[in-house]
């Protein structure tokens, strides 16, 4: 799901209605926004690490959505240090690893530093 802001009317029982405001997030990992976090995620992460890394103008998501954008790039950086890099990338990995072989995996237990 693409982050962003939209405005919901909810209507009580008692027919009174409110407008509300939700903003979507995107979720740790899903660098492309499309619900799920796995190695497509991952390979998007190494290419904007690639590129950054060369100089390059590196883009996670889209040049001409800076929300978005800005979005993907907390989304990328798994480890939360405010860098993207491979080490992102191979984070997200073994939390997609885990994920598919147990149903469930928790960010947590992934970057956990024994």
């Amino acid at each position: 799901m693409k982050p962003g802001t939209a405005t919901v009317t909810v209507t009580y029982p008692d027919g009174k209605t409110e407008k509300l405001t939700v903003t979507v997030k995107a979720a740790r990992g899903d660098v492309n926004f499309d619900g799920d976090v796995n190695a497509e995620d991952a390979a998007i992460i190494l290419v904007y690490a690639a590129e950054a890394g060369a100089g390059e103008t590196a883009v996670l998501y889209s040049a001409d959505d800076a929300d978005a954008e800005s979005e993907a790039k907390q989304s990328a950086d798994i480890d939360g240090n405010g860098v993207i890099d491979a080490v992102d990338a191979a984070n997200l990995l073994i939390y997609a690893a885990i994920l598919v072989a147990e149903g469930t995996a928790d960010w947590a237990d992934v970057l956990r530093q024994d």
